[in-house]
């Protein structure tokens, strides 16, 4: 537990504004002001984010993208470190350090995680486990939805972006060469999920936060039972244990793939996926890492659960 202590210290400020993604659980705070940050504030957007915005709306899905985010009330800002999606108060950040034709590439990323919770909605009622998956799908998601936003690109206005510069590992699949057939799925699905899913600081993020969410729910469950409330327990159970079972939990993973925010851009490779061919490429290329951490999170989730079912009379499957 002192690599997770440490990572703990060193992200709690950041986690407690709801960046990196935003948090999967946290509620919906829209900032209703418009999308710029206006005047002459430090998150200003620059003039250099202002052209690859203006870049970014060449295509038909960036113009989409954008108008999505306008009407829903994101805000583009700037910085000098990374680009970054907080979903408190809907802010985008883009990373000036980025060249001109890398800032289209970062928006199309960093709107995706917007477009995710805004109109797939935080996932509730997941063990830390099934957390743990969807929160890393959401960021392969997004990844590949900026190789997908390249490609559409270029396809409609002749111009390559820079998309290496943003993901260096979807390179590949926006090659010029002609052997390249642009293999979506294995090209740019397969890449940004194995990044996401290996990537041990992102895990690390992920098994703080939940945490966090352990730490509050042990808090209320504590006290509903210490106090005999039967309907507060019954409160609880449905809000946090309800979760959903494997068939249904693939089927909310498998929203990020096959969804676009307007049948004009469909992703037909993963469209065509069934729930069992979805799940297999999940397994082959992300399984679930074996964390000491996660494991201990995931039990203190089950006995929670089913202490409270044994206290509610809940039937299980089966019984």
């Amino acid at each position: 537990m002192k690599n997770l202590a440490h990572t703990r210290r060193l992200l709690l400020g950041v986690i407690l504004s709801g960046t990196l993604l935003g948090g999967i659980f946290s509620p919906a705070t829209h900032d209703r002001e418009g999308m710029w940050a206006g005047g002459n504030t430090a998150g200003a957007p620059g003039e250099k984010v202002l052209r690859g915005i203006g870049v970014f709306q060449a295509s038909a899905l960036g113009r989409e993208f954008y108008v999505f985010a306008q009407r829903s009330g994101a805000r583009i800002e700037s910085n000098s470190w990374g680009s970054i999606y907080t979903r408190k108060g809907e802010v985008i950040e883009i990373n000036t350090n980025l060249s001109g034709l890398a800032v289209p590439v970062a928006l199309a990323h960093e709107l995706r995680h917007h477009w995710q919770f805004e109109t797939i909605g935080p996932a509730r009622n997941l063990s830390p486990a099934q957390a743990l998956r969807l929160s890393q799908l959401q960021e392969g998601d997004a990844c590949a939805f900026a190789a997908h936003y390249a490609d559409n690109y270029e396809k409609e206005t002749g111009q390559r972006l820079n998309a290496a510069e943003v993901h260096p590992h979807i390179a590949h699949y926006l090659s010029p060469a002609p052997e390249n057939n642009r293999d979506y799925v294995e090209g740019a699905f397969v890449p940004c999920l194995a990044i996401s899913y290996g990537g041990k600081g992102y895990t690390e993020i992920h098994l703080v936060r939940e945490g966090f969410r352990m730490k509050d729910l042990t808090r209320a469950f504590n006290a509903a039972i210490d106090a005999g409330d039967s309907a507060e327990m019954r409160r609880l159970y449905d809000a946090e244990f309800t979760n959903p079972d494997t068939s249904s939990a693939l089927a909310l993973y498998r929203k990020f793939f096959t969804q676009d925010s307007d049948p004009l851009h469909t992703i037909p490779a993963v469209r065509a996926m069934d729930d069992g061919e979805f799940g297999r490429l999940l397994d082959r290329i992300a399984p679930l890492p074996a964390s000491p951490e996660l494991a201990e999170l995931e039990i203190s989730y089950r006995t929670m659960k089913r202490q409270l079912e044994d206290r509610l009379g809940v039937k299980k499957p089966g019984a």
